[in-house]
């Protein structure tokens, strides 16, 4: 079984830099209601303020479970994927394995990297990487393609 894992040391950084961003959202909120002045200076603060928790809070969220949370994003064999709440996923059913790069979704919130697999009844699973990974996410990626490859003729059960 090959454990997919990441660094704490990485989920940890990702908070504190987060958590700057909050507290100097939350100085300028501050400074904004309990302060005065002019009406450009206003709404310059309160919009970097309101930026600041929107863009950064899911990020800190995130970032903050993975720094007490479980290190394995997953893990799989020669059989199937595994996931963390212990779904199991064969190789026969995947389509296809991709790679997504952080983004932003339709209400501009920040969207976490993900191996995106397409499933032959045309469901979709994401496994989300927070972008935990760094370098290692490239050599996943060209991992779990190769074990896909080798075993994705298979059945389950009975292997050849």
């Amino acid at each position: 079984m090959t454990k997919v894992t990441y660094h704490r040391k990485n989920a940890i950084i990702h908070t504190l830099i987060c958590l700057l961003f909050f507290v100097f959202g939350t100085f300028l909120a501050y400074t904004v209601l309990f302060e005065e002045h002019g009406p450009f200076e206003i709404l310059y603060y309160s919009t970097a303020a309101i930026l600041s928790f929107w863009f950064v809070g899911p990020l800190f969220y995130w970032n903050l479970l993975r720094s007490f949370g479980n290190l394995e994003l997953f893990s799989y064999d020669d059989q199937n994927i595994v996931l963390n709440d212990n779904r199991r996923i064969p190789w026969n059913t995947i389509k296809s394995i991709k790679n997504k790069a952080p983004g932003m979704n339709k209400f501009a919130l920040p969207v976490p990297s993900y191996f995106h697999l397409i499933l032959k009844d045309n469901t979709q699973v994401r496994i989300y990487t927070y972008n935990l990974l760094k370098s290692k996410e490239e050599q996943t990626l060209k991992d779990l393609r190769a074990t896909w490859n080798k075993n994705k003729h298979l059945d389950q059960f009975h292997k050849s």
